[in-house]
C-alpha cells in the first residue's frame, strides 16, 4: 500500500487534515521505509528545471495527545500549524520535497476570515485578511474627534463622502449627525446636481444647521430651493449668494419654514432692479419682522440696489440684534453717492461688531451736532472696512466721517483703510481703540505724514498684521513707521508685514527680522530702495533663511 508522510494514502488533490503536538518530521519523503511514490505523485514533483510545485496542507492541533500523534513536550512547535511542501526538481532531474511550519494565526475581533479559491488547482484554503488599526482598533469615538478636525479644516464634502468608503466602521462614523451641522456645498468647491443635492438634504435634514449654496446661479431653480426650505427646517444659517433666481417672494417664504435663522447670505444675487428683488425695503422689513431678535448676520454685498438709504433705515428699526452687517461693493441704480445715516444706525443696531462698507460711493448724512454728540456709537465694533477701489474718483472717507463711526468703538481689532487717501495719521491717533491687531494703510497718501511713527508706537504692543504697501510718496517717513514697529517697548507680536512697492530702505528691515521673531510672511516685492536679490515674498523657511543671512551681514 502506498503511504506518505503521516501513514496515510497522499492525493495531491485532497489536503490531509491532521493532528500534531510538535516534534522533527522528515525534510525528505525518502527517509520513510514504507513510502513508494505513485505516478500521480511523480507527475507533481518533477517538473522542468527552475520550476516549483506546492501544496498547502492544513494542521490542527487540539492540544490531545493519542496513539497516533507525536507527543514532544519539549518541541517548541506546539499548537496549530500549517505545513506547506515544496517540490523543486534539480539539474540531475531528481526533485527535493521540503516541508515547512508556520504559525496559522489565529482570528480575533480584528481580523477578517475570507475564503478564497485557487485559480490553478482544485484546493481550497482559508487565510486571515488583517484590516488596519484605522478600521478596527481605533475607538469610535476617537475616529470621531478625528473626523471632526477634517471637517471643520475641509469642510464636509467630499471627505465624509469618501470615507466612507473604506469600511464599514469608517462609515458609520462618517454618517454621525455631528458631522452634518455645517454643509458647503458652493461652487466650484462641490460639484454635484441638483438631484444630488436634494438628496443630501433629505439624508441629513435633521443635522445640518448651517447651508452654503453660494455660486450656484442659475442652475438652482426655485422649487429646488423651495424644496431644500422645506426639509431643512431647523437651519439656522443660509448663504445663496450668487444664486441668482432667488426672489423677493420666495426669500419670503424660506423665512416662514425656517423661522430658527439667524443668518442670511444674499450677496451678489441681484444685478438689477427689479419690484420683486430680494434686496428691497418691503422684503428686509419682513425678513427683519419675522426672524426679529434672532437675525444676527446679514449681507447684501455686491448687489445693484434702489434706496439703499431706506434699506439702512429699515435695518436699525428691524434688526437690533445685529452683529454682522456686510453691504461691501453695494451700488446703486444710478452709480452716485450713497448717503448712509450712521447715527440712526448706531442707535438700531448698537450691539454690531462687524461692518463692511468697503467700495461703497458713500457720504455721511449731514445731522445737528446734538444729535452726534447724543448717538451711542458702535461700543462693540471690532472690525470696520470703508476700502475703497483704487483709480475711483471717490477718494473715501474723512477724519470726520470715521471718528463720527468709531466714536465709542473700544473694541476695535481690524480697521481696513486702503485707497482713503483723505484719512490722515493723526487721525488715526484719535481712535479710541487700543489694541488694535489688523491696519491696512495701503495707498493711503494722507497717511504717509510725520504722525505715522506715532501711529505705530500706539498700536505696536497689539499689531499682528500691517500693509503699508504702494506708499512710496516718502522714504524716511516708511524708515520712521517700520523702525517704530521693530522697536516696541513690550515683545512685537507682528507675524505680516507687506511693505510691496514701498520706499522703505534696508536697515528697517534689517530691524524688523532681528526684532520680531514672530514675523513669518514679509513682503518685499518691487521695494526700489533695497538690495537687488531680496526684492520678493518670505514665508516660513525662506524668512529664516534671510532673517540668518542678514544677521550674517551677507547684504550689506
Amino acid at each position: 500500500m502506498e503511504r506518505g508522510i503521516l501513514g496515510v494514502k497522499k492525493d495531491p488533490k485532497n489536503p490531509i487534515l491532521c493532528f500534531i503536538n510538535g516534534g522533527e518530521w522528515p525534510s525528505d519523503d525518502s527517509k520513510d521505509e514504507d513510502f513508494v511514490a505513485s505516478d500521480s505523485e511523480t507527475k507533481l514533483s518533477v517538473t522542468n528545471n527552475n520550476k516549483c510545485s506546492s501544496e498547502t496542507v492544513k494542521v490542527v492541533d487540539i492540544n490531545k495527545s493519542g496513539s497516533d500523534v507525536r507527543n514532544d513536550t519539549e518541541s517548541p512547535r506546539v499548537g496549530k500549524f500549517v505545513i506547506t511542501r515544496t517540490s523543486k526538481a534539480n539539474d540531475k532531474g531528481t526533485t527535493k520535497d521540503k516541508f515547512v511550519f508556520r504559525p496559522k494565526r489565529q482570528p480575533n475581533e480584528h481580523t477578517k476570515k475570507v475564503k478564497r479559491k485557487k485559480s490553478t488547482s482544485n484546493v481550497s484554503f482559508e487565510t486571515n485578511d488583517v484590516i488596519g488599526p484605522w478600521g478596527s482598533v481605533i475607538p469610535f469615538d476617537v475616529l470621531l474627534l478625528i473626523f471632526k478636525y477634517v471637517v471643520k479644516s475641509d469642510g464636509v464634502l467630499p471627505f465624509l463622502k469618501r470615507a466612507s468608503l473604506v469600511c464599514g466602521l469608517w462609515k458609520q462614523v462618517a454618517q454621525h449627525q455631528s458631522l452634518w451641522s455645517h454643509v458647503d456645498v458652493s461652487k466650484p468647491k462641490v460639484t454635484m446636481t441638483e438631484v444630488e443635492l436634494l438628496s443630501l438634504c433629505q439624508k441629513n435634514s435633521g443635522s445640518i444647521r448651517e447651508l452654503n449654496l453660494g455660486g450656484w446661479g442659475n442652475s438652482l431653480t426655485l422649487a429646488t430651493i423651495s424644496t431644500i426650505a422645506d426639509t431643512c427646517s431647523r437651519l439656522t444659517g443660509l448663504n445663496l449668494s450668487g444664486c441668482q433666481n432667488v426672489t423677493g417672494s420666495i426669500l419670503r417664504s424660506i423665512v416662514d419654514k425656517c423661522p430658527k435663522l439667524n443668518g442670511i447670505d444674499i450677496s451678489q444675487i441681484s444685478d438689477r432692479v427689479t419690484s420683486d428683488g430680494p434686496v428691497t425695503c418691503n422684503t428686509i422689513r419682513y425678513v427683519g419682522e419675522k426672524l426679529g431678535y434672532r437675525l444676527v448676520r446679514l449681507s447684501i454685498a455686491g448687489n445693484i440696489l434702489s434706496g439703499l438709504p431706506g434699506i439702512i433705515i429699515v435695518i436699525s428699526e428691524t434688526c437690533h440684534e445685529l452683529r454682522e452687517l456686510d453691504m461691501s461693493n453695494v451700488a446703486t441704480k444710478d452709480r452716485g453717492n450713497v448717503t448712509i445715516h450712521v447715527e440712526k444706525l448706531q442707535q438700531g443696531c448698537s450691539k454690531l461688531r462687524v461692518l463692511r462698507l468697503a467700495n461703497v460711493t458713500m457720504r455721511l448724512s449731514t445731522v445737528p451736532l446734538s444729535d452726534q454728540a447724543a448717538s451711542p456709537g458702535f461700543p462693540e465694533l471690532e472690525e470696520l472696512s470703508i476700502a475703497k477701489k483704487n483709480g475711483s474718483y471717490f477718494q473715501g472717507l474723512d477724519n470726520a466721517s470715521m471718528e463720527r463711526i468709531l466714536k465709542s468703538s473700544h473694541k476695535l481689532k481690524l480697521l481696513d483703510l486702503r485707497g482713503c487717501s483723505l484719512i490722515t495719521a493723526s487721525g488715526l491717533v484719535r481712535i479710541p481703540a487700543w489694541d488694535l491687531e489688523h491696519l491696512f494703510l495701503s495707498q493711503c497718501s494722507g497717511a504717509i505724514t510725520p504722525d505715522l511713527e506715532l501711529v505705530m508706537r500706539k498700536w505696536g504692543h497689539s499689531l499682528v498684521q500691517v500693509d503699508l504697501s504702494w506708499n512710496n510718496q516718502s522714504g524716511e517717513v516708511v524708515d520712521t513707521a517700520v523702525t517704530a514697529l521693530a522697536t516696541s517697548p513690550s515683545h512685537s507680536p507682528l507675524r505680516n508685514l507687506d511693505l510691496c512697492g514701498s520706499a522703505v530702505s534696508f536697515d528697517p528691515v534689517k530691524s524688523i527680522l532681528c526684532c520680531c521673531s514672530n514675523l513669518n510672511i514679509l513682503n518685499l516685492s518691487s521695494c526700489r530702495g533695497l538690495p537687488r536679490g531680496i526684492k520678493r515674498v518670505y514665508q516660513n523657511d525662506d524668512l529664516d533663511k534671510l532673517r540668518a543671512d542678514v544677521e550674517a551681514s551677507k547684504h550689506d
